[in-house]
Order: C-alpha cells, then structure tokens, then sequence
C-alpha cells in the first residue's frame, strides 16, 4: 500500500530514470521546482501549486523571480527560491495571500486543521465522516469510505469492538469452548506503556540550536 503512493515516482526509476534528489525544504514534490510548496503566514499557513515564476514574480512583486524563466532553473534552484519567499509570506495573513493569489488565478488554497476540514464544506456535502454504534448505546465517528458504489454502497455494520469483546465467540470458531464458570479477560498493555525510541545525539553536536 504504501509503494502505490509512490507509483509515479518509482515507475520512473525502475525504467531507467534517476533517483529523486531529497530537498532541503518542504518543498510539495522531490520531482517538482518552486514555487511548489507550504508557506507558513501571518496566522496560518497556505500551499502554492506549480507556476511559471516570472509570472509570480508581478504578482508579489519580487523582480528576482523573473530570473527563473525555465522549469528547469526553477527545479535547480527550488530550495534557494523557498529560502527567499518564506519569510515575504509570513508578513501577511492567509486570508490576504489567498485574495491576492485568487485575484490572479494562482493555484492556491489554506492549509487546514482537522476541525477545519471537518466543517469544509465539500468535505460535508460528500459526507466524509460517519457515527457509528458501540455496545451500550455509545457511538464514534469515524472516516467514510473513500469508494462508493451505487447499487453496493458501502456500509459499516459495527463499530471497532472493545478489548475482549468478542474472545469467547472467536475461541468457539475454533473449537475452544469456555466453561461456563471462566471468565476470560484481554488486557491491552499498550494503553498502560508506550515507548519512544530516539536515536543516539550524533557526535560533535553537543549545544547545537535547533535551527542548526
């Protein structure tokens, strides 16, 4: 599952093209050049989609970005170009940037939290989300299925089962029969301890700052 995320980008290696080069940025795409990218805002953060750069260059006004007049330098230079326009973007608020980029038919869009995308409005109307029923008249929302049949449509019969709830019945598919005066419990002893596994402080960076 996760190598199909990857399917365009790996097809092109096994087929004889180079390994995409890691930026140094948070660029939107290792094959992609800038603008293509997040930039955090004023109060937020947006995401710019891919745009010849001297044509973005008018619109925020940084003559410099003109320079990139091919995807090929825009590719190049893609972590440099990022270095610069960071800080131009948290002098505003999303909500400017977002009027600005729209006025120009910039692909653009805000980057939201969860209780954002929750209330989205196409989010709602393709009903993402669903509750769901649990033993005891609880129920739990949970995500949709993305794939929608019309005659078949999708359907969650039950919500996730709690800790042991169903022991006995799936011992008894297998043959196990339970006296009637056992009781058989099921602890998760990963709800009581969870560990974190850091790696070892590389030598030689003792009393570096985090942007270092």
């Amino acid at each position: 599952g996760l190598l199909s995320l990857q399917l365009q980008e790996l097809v092109h290696f096994l087929n004889g093209g180079p390994a995409p080069e890691r930026p140094k940025t948070n660029v939107g795409h290792t094959g992609a050049g800038s603008p293509f990218g997040i930039y955090r805002t004023k109060d937020g953060a947006i995401t710019l989609a891919m745009m010849p750069l001297p044509k973005l260059a008018g619109i925020l006004d940084e003559p410099w970005l003109a320079e990139y007049d091919t995807d090929a330098k825009g590719l190049k230079d893609r972590d440099a170009i990022k270095a610069r326009l960071d800080p131009l973007f948290l002098t505003k608020t999303t909500k400017t940037w977002l009027d600005l980029l729209d006025a120009h038919d910039v692909w653009c869009a805000p980057v939201k939290g969860y209780a954002e995308v929750e209330r989205d409005p196409q989010v709602v109307h393709n009903r993402a989300f669903q509750d769901c029923e649990r033993p005891g008249g609880k129920t739990f929302r949970t995500v949709r299925s993305p794939v929608e049949m019309s005659r078949t449509p999708p359907r969650m019969r039950r919500g996730v089962p709690g800790a042991g709830e169903h022991t006995e019945e799936v011992l008894k598919e297998f043959g196990t029969r339970i006296p009637d005066d056992v009781v058989v419990r099921v602890h998760d002893s990963t709800a009581d301890m969870r560990y974190l596994v850091l790696p070892k402080r590389p030598a030689g960076t003792e009393g570096w700052a985090e942007e270092k």
